[in-house]
């Protein structure tokens, strides 16, 4: 009789799809190898990626400041400075020769990041202690600073109308003018 014959065929597909069900240890090991491989190969895009957001944020921090010194003046009628001091840029205020005025905000150059030069008029100064001032009538010295972050060049220019700019490498970082003025007589320079 076919039964048992059928009987056997059905214990026989019973078995195979039992043995299907699932996956096998060598598959398993075989995705979580290429799921690996793919992280291995994302990893340091991701680590470039933050890096490159980090950058982004202090480069906007930088011009957030320069741009704080000019409202800050005009609103409290003195002279301010943005001041390059020992790795990082501050903004003070009541700066005299006798005295180093009072910090109004400080910001910290990052590790990767180096200010490789800052002038006025087309001359490059040295960074430590280079100074712009900022005056009541929102005028400024001007000046730029040129930052330098993996091998890439940003300059920040501050225009003797007190507004900061980032400016390409190439572009012209030179004269502001050659006009002289008292510094803070409002008298001479209304805005």
């Amino acid at each position: 009789m076919e039964p048992k014959a059928a009987k056997g065929t059905r214990a026989t597909l019973s078995k195979v799809s039992r043995r299907r069900s699932g996956f096998t240890l060598l598959e398993l090991s075989v995705v979580i190898v290429i799921l690996a491989v793919v992280a291995g190969g994302l990893a340091p895009a991701v680590g470039r990626w933050k890096d490159g957001a980090d950058l982004r944020q202090f480069y906007a921090r930088v011009a957030s400041l320069a741009d704080e010194g000019r409202e800050a003046a005009r609103s409290r009628r003195t002279t301010l400075q943005l001041t390059v001091e020992g790795g990082s840029l501050a903004l003070r205020s009541g700066v005299t020769e006798e005295s180093e005025g009072t910090s109004i905000r400080t910001l910290t150059i990052p590790d990767n990041v180096s200010l490789s030069s800052a002038g006025r008029g087309g001359n490059t100064e040295s960074t430590e202690g280079f100074i712009i001032s900022y005056y009541a009538d929102g005028t400024s010295d001007g000046g730029t600073f040129t930052f330098s972050a993996d091998g890439v060049e940003q300059v920040l220019r501050v225009s003797s109308q007190g507004r900061a700019s980032w400016i390409s490498s190439e572009e012209d970082t030179g004269s502001y003018g050659t006009e002289t003025w008292p510094a803070g007589d409002l008298e001479v320079r209304t805005g």
